[in-house]
């Protein structure tokens, strides 16, 4: 994998990707009214490279949304296992309440 040069990882962080994907639609509705004008211009970035930037943005922000939902699912069950593991630790606390005295139970919680 190629390394992004810091300026551009820098750059990266501050642009909004859906306003500049709009910025791309709009600009590919102005290339079409004008076709034919620009025809003869040279050194333009083909519509076809434009729109094919536009989709890969499109589908990863349908990637993030996705795995934005897998990681709140995630959190969820981190949260449940939380729950089980501590109701286990409290009926173990319970039951060596009975075993210990109160110094040593002290001692074995820390």
């Amino acid at each position: 994998m190629a390394r992004i040069h810091r300026s551009i990882i820098r750059r990266a962080g501050k642009v909004d990707a859906e306003k500049v994907a709009n910025d791309g639609e709009d600009y590919l509705y102005g290339f079409n009214l004008f076709k034919r004008d620009l025809g003869g211009v040279t050194g333009l970035v083909t519509p076809v490279r434009v729109k094919s930037a536009i989709k890969r943005i499109d589908d990863l922000e349908k990637e993030a949304l996705r795995l934005e939902d897998k990681i709140d699912r995630l959190m969820e069950r981190r949260a449940i296992e939380a729950v089980k593991l501590e109701q286990d630790l409290q009926h173990n606390y319970d039951i060596l309440q009975e075993y210990l005295h109160p110094d040593e139970m002290r001692e074995f919680w820390g």
